[in-house]
């Protein structure tokens, strides 16, 4: 991967299939079907219940960030938490753990709009 010197992130959705696309969409009903049924039943249900939900959930969660974030091909360093590992980029496994929160939620909305039609096609 070729270094980026990029003040914000990059993204590449000449990859970007129609599949990835619709298994996005059921992740995500999948999550929302998942809340409605954790709040459905937040008062009757067991701990060992909640807590399987909850993991549920969580596994979903990181399976649908995982997708959303597989076309960043670049954040920059001062994204990344002070901590973050020296050397860490998009290619680094789970590397979204090691990004700033607030980030987090920029390079979600970036991807967003970097995945709109017109974009993707540059058209």
């Amino acid at each position: 991967m070729s270094k980026n010197n990029s003040s914000e992130p990059t993204f590449d959705y000449s990859n970007y299939s129609r599949a990835a696309q619709v298994s996005l969409m059921d992740q995500q009903l999948d999550l929302q079907y998942l809340a409605a049924q954790i709040d459905g039943a937040s008062g009757t249900m067991t701990r060992a219940e909640y807590n399987a939900l909850r993991q549920e959930f969580r596994a979903l969660t990181e399976a649908i960030d995982e997708a959303l974030l597989a076309y960043v091909t670049h954040v920059p360093r001062d994204w990344f938490v002070s901590s973050a590992p020296d050397g860490i980029t998009v290619a680094t496994p789970q590397w979204w753990l090691q990004v700033r929160a607030d980030r987090l939620q920029e390079i979600k909305r970036l991807a967003a709009e970097a995945r709109t039609p017109e974009k993707v096609s540059g058209e």
